[in-house]
């Protein structure tokens, strides 16, 4: 049995994880790519410090979790899991190596942290529960989206196209004709998509990442096919993009840029991407196609009925709704902030709106990407 204390730390140039350990995480149903190595050296390249905590191993593989941290001005290390630990959902061994993660979090909160937020994986409501009994509690900060839509990519094309708004199903049957293309990127395309992202985020009033970020990705990820880049084309010319993650039997909407101008933006090439990607993810034998987070107000929404035509659902949001998935919600994301005199000052701030906003701020300052974009969780 690996001891549950020992600590791997990052170096961007050297290994950070056990033999395997990635191999288990891709393999994990439900897993993210927030909890491989690759995406630890990516993320070392933004200023972040990563570490892996090892649980005991079992008969259906090894546990284990990645924390990243990044030091906050008169705060400290801010510390955070996405999408961890990773444990076999059904494992025999799985209630011991919630338990022995959820002592080695806690103890490393306690030990190396100013704070410490954790939002388990799907389906690992259990995770929650444990962190919880161990004085966590739940958290007033996010690291990833508490709600998202999925497609089920087990349904055949037929299927899956039924389950798109009547105008894509329209839609489907144009692309082509028009002239609107889909391919997977290459490192030649990365300056447009560079310039893709940054329209969408120019538009949407947050910053973007840069090429140098997407070239660092591709060597971390794309290369070792736990990420990929779908482009799309009107007449030849770049006009809307997706980049995707992929892990754990899921194909996950990380990035979107489009060009709207010209006649691309009477095209619909946004959904002609997103579309292809679905087709292209099925034919990968992904199960799932996350088509990103999606608001609280959304996913309220979704909860009580049909949220298409509701007013509290933002655009981005109701595009994601219009290709037939459904909601998924996490389980709770808890945090540990173990100093007395820390955690007198972050709830005093966070006990008023203005505190709330700064807050919101602070822990997108600790995502934040290289070059000052958001990077994902």
């Amino acid at each position: 049995m690996t001891p549950a204390h020992v600590v791997a730390r990052a170096r961007p140039d050297g290994p950070l994880c056990p033999p395997g350990w990635d191999d288990t995480v891709r393999g994990t149903p439900d897993a993210d790519v927030t909890q491989l190595s690759g995406w630890a050296r990516l993320r070392a390249l933004a200023g972040h410090r990563a570490e892996h905590l090892p649980g005991p191993a079992g008969a259906d593989g090894p546990a284990g979790v990645m924390v990243l941290s990044r030091r906050i001005p008169l705060l400290g290390p801010a510390a955070y899991v996405s999408g961890g630990p990773v444990v076999a959902p059904a494992g025999a061994d799985r209630a011991a190596q919630v338990a022995a993660l959820a002592d080695a979090l806690a103890g490393y909160a306690r030990r190396r942290a100013a704070m410490l937020v954790v939002q388990p994986p799907y389906g690992a409501d259990d995770v929650s529960a444990a962190l919880r009994e161990r004085g966590f509690r739940p958290a007033t900060t996010t690291v990833a989206p508490a709600a998202s839509v999925r497609v089920d990519l087990t349904r055949d094309e037929a299927a899956l196209r039924a389950g798109l708004s009547k105008r894509l199903r329209t839609w489907t049957n144009r692309w082509a004709e028009r002239g609107v293309t889909v391919r997977t990127a290459t490192g030649d395309d990365l300056a447009a998509v560079a310039r893709l992202l940054a329209g969408t985020a120019r538009r949407q009033g947050f910053r973007a990442v840069g090429e140098g970020y997407l070239r660092a990705l591709c060597a971390e990820l794309v290369a070792h096919g736990d990420a990929v880049i779908r482009i799309g084309e009107a007449g030849g010319v770049p006009a809307a993009v997706d980049v995707l993650t992929v892990c754990g039997g899921s194909a996950t909407v990380r990035f979107v840029g489009s060009d709207l101008s010209g006649p691309a933006g009477a095209l619909n090439v946004t959904a002609a991407v997103r579309w292809d990607s679905m087709l292209w993810a099925r034919a990968a034998g992904l199960r799932w196609f996350d088509l990103g987070g999606v608001r609280p107000q959304t996913a309220a929404a979704i909860g009580s009925g049909p949220a298409l035509c509701r007013d509290e659902v933002a655009d981005v949001d109701r595009a994601k709704l219009r290709y037939g998935g459904e909601l998924h919600r996490r389980p709770p994301a808890v945090e540990l902030v173990p100093g007395r005199v820390v955690r007198t000052v972050y709830d005093g701030v966070r006990s008023s709106r203005r505190g709330r906003d700064a807050l919101s701020r602070a822990a997108a300052l600790v995502r934040a990407g290289v070059g000052g974009g958001s990077a994902g969780q």
